[in-house]
């Protein structure tokens, strides 16, 4: 570029001043051209050389580096597998502390699957396990460690078997299909199981579910069932039997006109204590069956 300007500004300083020139000058001005180019060509070549000999040396130096850390890398892993514990040593270091023996069970191979079961919670403190309770999913997990269903650290932490329940219920509150989430080896015996559990609480099946299944999160309704004895609707003044009593089907049947009118969707503020009818806790709509 800068000697197609130098040749055109060449030419137009010619047009301007009307100058004849000579054979001899322009055939030395045309050779002083020709080793302009020859000089900036030379040039280009010699820097374009420079940088591909740098790039060449660049990547050498980096191919090297990276076989040096894959070295390392390969060094560390062989140091690895030739390490070598003396455990006999280690435990008469420890005052003869043995080591925990080894259990197979904790190298069994668990899937996902679903537990159903049913249970009476007269006399438990609730589904959900609580410290120094007696709940139903202790009494589970104890017959699962026991055969082997689960690892001690299963029993320790159920969230290491991605244990998780459809539903909780209360103190003194029994259920009739309950449905628990958590991995399992492949072959369970529901019969041997159900023989170390409590009279109060039975497994009925065990199915192998979806790797993403979660007992909670995929449970869309829940049926609440309230069960009331019929004494409980007897005149208070008389005295009755608690065993023995049984309401007559008149009286019986004024009961179920009263419960329906709370059958439907409705708002039950009234019955609640210190609630405001448009709070944010009383907003929520209680459907009574």
């Amino acid at each position: 570029m800068l000697i197609v300007n130098r040749t055109v500004n060449f030419t137009k300083l010619i047009a301007a001043t009307n100058i004849t020139l000579s054979v001899p000058l322009c055939r030395s001005l045309a050779t002083s051209l020709q080793q302009q180019t020859k000089g900036f060509a030379a040039a280009m070549s010699e820097a374009l050389d420079k940088l591909a000999q740098q790039q060449a040396q660049n990547k050498v130096e980096s191919d090297a580096v990276a076989e040096q850390l894959k070295d390392t890398k390969r060094q560390k892993r062989e140091l690895k597998r030739r390490k070598w514990v003396d455990w006999k040593t280690q435990d008469e270091l420890a005052g003869d502390t043995k080591r925990p023996a080894f259990d197979p069970a904790d190298r069994v191979k668990r899937k996902k699957c679903a537990i159903l079961l049913s249970y009476c919670g007269a006399k438990y403190f609730g589904m959900q396990r609580n410290p120094g309770m007696q709940t139903i999913e202790e009494e589970l997990f104890k017959a699962m460690l026991k055969h082997k269903w689960i690892t001690e650290e299963s029993f320790e932490a159920a969230q290491a078997a991605c244990f998780q329940r459809a539903a909780r219920t209360d103190k003194g509150v029994s259920a009739a299909r309950q449905v628990c989430s958590i991995k399992l080896p492949d072959s369970v015996d529901i019969k041997s199981i159900n023989e170390n559990l409590p009279e109060e609480i039975r497994v009925f099946g065990v199915e192998r579910v979806t790797k993403g299944f979660n007992a909670k999160d995929q449970c869309n309704a829940r049926t609440y069932t309230y069960t009331l004895p019929s004494i409980a609707f007897a005149d208070s003044t008389e005295k009755n039997d608690f065993e023995s009593y049984r309401t007559d089907s008149a009286h019986l049947q004024k009961i179920r006109d009263v419960l329906q009118l709370y059958e439907g969707t409705k708002n039950f503020h009234n019955f609640t204590s210190r609630k405001k009818l448009f709070g944010s806790f009383s907003e929520a709509i209680y459907h009574v069956i």
